[in-house]
């Protein structure tokens, strides 16, 4: 049976600016990062790169690319950041950081990506890097562990 690896890579450090409908960019910090995980990763087996279109996981999955000449970075909008469960002990800070719209169709967005990515695959294996957000990556790793990706209580901790 092929195997199917997917690497979860939240986007290097940025510096919001609210006015940006993209939200901002990488900080030279945020770069540097990047490019060290870009020579940690040469020499895998990538097959795609898949990115959130926020400007700041464009940027760090074209860093990336850059260690794999042909790759194409594949951007998409269901791995931007998204607010798939409000645990109660953070709902007035969520409420304050995110927009009522990423937290009421958080879940349902998170969702479609783990049904997109989260698959078998079919022939050889296929090795796949996405790049995204904490509280999606957050989401999918909970799904792919058979968590529940919504908080259920007060007392329930995001990490694992």
């Amino acid at each position: 049976m092929p195997t199917r690896t997917l690497y979860l890579i939240r986007h290097g450090q940025y510096k919001h600016d609210p006015d940006d409908p993209h939200e901002g960019s990488l900080t030279t910090v945020g770069r540097k990062q990047v490019k060290r995980l870009a020579r940690r990763l040469r020499g895998l087996p990538i097959h795609a790169i898949h990115c959130s279109t926020l400007r700041r996981a464009e940027e760090t999955a074209r860093i990336l690319a850059s260690e794999f000449p042909g790759l194409d970075v594949h951007p998409v909008s269901i791995l931007q950041e998204c607010v798939p469960g409000v645990p109660t002990a953070y709902s007035d800070y969520i409420a304050r950081q995110y927009s009522a719209e990423m937290i009421r169709d958080g879940e349902r967005q998170a969702e479609v990506a783990f049904r997109r990515y989260f698959r078998r695959t079919h022939g050889d294996d296929r090795a796949d890097v996405i790049v995204a957000h904490g509280n999606i990556i957050r989401y999918l790793v909970c799904r792919a562990l058979s968590l529940p990706g919504r908080p259920p209580t007060r007392s329930w901790c995001w990490q694992l």
